[in-house]
């Protein structure tokens, strides 16, 4: 009887499964991914904006300039991880500073290890991210650029 009421008080224990921890962590990854989108569009308002307040050849368009590179590339990096995180999939350190490092080189080349032939679905929407962004950057340049002269 001992034993039926050990079974019994066993099985009514809750305990989580690998698929919870795979939904948390897969939750977990598409907030990284969006998160890193986030910090791409963001920064493409604050340089339209710092573009309409600095002059080219300024020390602080320089400095933007020089920031912009650097946080974009790392931006793409989190993007990449946080997707193959999300797909289950081994990305590498090297790999990873050949993103942050060369990014046109090392994004394309995860998109197609990530996604084989399907790759070019993926980099094709990633070009039109791109472009998004950086008409959302000439915009509000062009919006701060008004703003600046009407005032």
């Amino acid at each position: 009887m001992a034993r039926k009421a050990q079974v019994a008080e066993m099985s009514t224990e809750v305990e989580p499964t690998s698929e919870t921890g795979d939904r948390a962590d897969r939750d977990a990854a598409r907030r990284g991914r969006t998160n890193a989108l986030m910090v791409m569009w963001a920064l493409m308002v604050i340089a339209g904006v710092s573009s309409a307040f600095a002059q080219n050849g300024s020390a602080a368009a320089e400095i933007f300039a020089g920031l912009a590179a650097l946080v974009v590339p790392i931006a793409i990096a989190t993007w990449c991880y946080y997707d193959a995180r999300l797909h289950d999939i081994e990305i590498g350190r090297a790999f990873m500073v050949l993103i942050i490092l060369v990014a046109i080189v090392g994004f394309p080349v995860y998109a197609f290890r990530s996604r084989g032939v399907r790759g070019f679905l993926l980099i094709g929407y990633s070009l039109l991210v791109a472009t998004a962004l950086l008409a959302f950057s000439a915009g509000s340049a062009i919006a701060t650029d008004l703003l600046l002269t009407w005032w």
